[in-house]
């Protein structure tokens, strides 16, 4: 584990940030990107595999583990591309804002789904949070019902974006968190890559499988991969050094609101949404940001 040994600056700080907005980012990409949804998640698993491959030989990390831990991180990788194929699915069938606020709900599924995993009691504050945040969505579904498709998957991607971090909270107390996401990355490219060859062998009209990036797209998925991965996932790792795991999982959640600021700002119109769908995604975010703060300290 990694020790705050070094006060933060405010370089630490702007560098987290820029992270989160580099997660906020990824919806965004993945709309930009002309192939399907699977052939993104594909790739880019295949990308961040060979960039943390390569970002380990240059730090000399070894990922040798005993092959019971690498087939139970391989399988975490399954449902790490579970939750991105629902999550970029939800920005092609609907939009960046609504993938992003079903997103949201994340920290509402590990209240519910841990204790059932950990076999703990539900506390008070985390049934408080549920509700507050069921009535949110209840109120982004009401003011976006022709968004439910999306929404639906936006928080099933929220669901097994929980399960993950469930997860991968008992493997960081063994191993390094690049490790763990190599391995991970392995699983999501395996998975993704057997879907696409179904696809391909089953579909009898080839041109409309569009799992063949263009040109554009190359570049795209260089920055999804490269920089919104690796990048990022070993920058949140360095971080921890100066900045705590409370502050960064606090941080984190401000995710979704760069995102859908980023969208607004590029997508313009597409992305514009009703009042009551800003008042149910505020709702969540209060909701979520309350809980960190307070209902974890209880």
């Amino acid at each position: 584990m990694l020790n705050n040994t070094t006060k933060p600056q405010i370089k630490h700080f702007l560098e987290l940030h820029f992270v989160v907005i580099l997660f906020g980012f990824t919806a965004i990409l993945g709309k930009l990107i002309s192939v399907s949804a699977v052939a993104v998640v594909f790739y880019r698993t295949l990308f961040a595999t060979l960039g943390l491959y390569i970002l380990m030989l240059i730090l000399k990390k070894s990922i040798a583990l005993k092959k019971e831990e690498i087939l139970k991180l391989i399988l975490t990788g399954i449902v790490v591309a579970g939750h991105w194929l629902l999550f970029f699915g939800a920005a092609r069938v609907s939009n960046v804002s609504i993938s992003l606020v079903g997103l949201a709900t994340s920290s509402l599924w590990v209240c519910l789904l841990q204790p059932i995993l950990s076999n703990t009691k539900i506390r008070i504050s985390e049934i408080v949070l549920s509700i507050i945040v069921i009535l949110g969505l209840m109120l982004v579904l009401q003011a976006e019902i022709n968004h439910w498709l999306g929404l639906l998957m936006s928080v099933g991607s929220a669901i097994m974006a929980a399960l993950f971090s469930i997860f991968n909270a008992k493997f960081t107390n063994k191993y390094h968190s690049l490790v763990i996401t190599f391995y991970e990355m392995i699983g999501s490219t395996i998975v993704t890559g057997i879907v696409l060859i179904i696809m391909i062998t089953t579909n009898t009209d080839q041109s409309k499988l569009n799992i063949v990036p263009e040109n554009i797209d190359w570049l795209w998925l260089g920055i999804l991969a490269l920089v919104c991965s690796v990048y990022a996932y070993s920058a949140i790792v360095r971080l921890l050094q100066n900045i705590s795991a409370f502050t960064i999982n606090l941080t984190t959640n401000l995710e979704p609101v760069y995102g859908i600021i980023l969208a607004f700002f590029i997508f313009g119109q597409a992305e514009r949404m009703t009042t009551n769908f800003y008042l149910g995604t505020l709702i969540i975010f209060v909701a979520v940001f309350g809980y960190q703060i307070f209902g974890k300290r209880n």
